[in-house]
């Protein structure tokens, strides 16, 4: 998934459903896991890309542009939903 880079800033939501913006610490085939800072700690997720794509339209744009036009989202993650 080349259409979101390491260390760039996307929309995420929260287990309790607020929305924020987080970190890309790692990218993997059936999710993304972000990073964010709160009260000093940091703070972790795995997301499906299904939800990335959702909260994050540009980057299906990105990835049209870029010529990736499979982009495929996985109904049953393999990931952990939180960590």
């Amino acid at each position: 998934m080349d259409f979101v880079n390491i260390g760039e800033d996307i929309t995420i939501t929260r287990s309790d459903g607020r929305v924020q913006s987080a970190k890309v610490d790692e990218i993997r085939e059936d999710c993304v896991t972000v990073t964010w800072t709160e009260d000093f700690k940091v703070m972790g997720k795995e997301i499906v890309w299904a939800n990335v794509l959702e909260l994050n339209p540009h980057l299906i744009e990105r990835a049209q542009q870029g010529g990736d036009s499979q982009i495929q989202i996985y109904e049953r993650p393999k990931c952990n939903q939180d960590l």
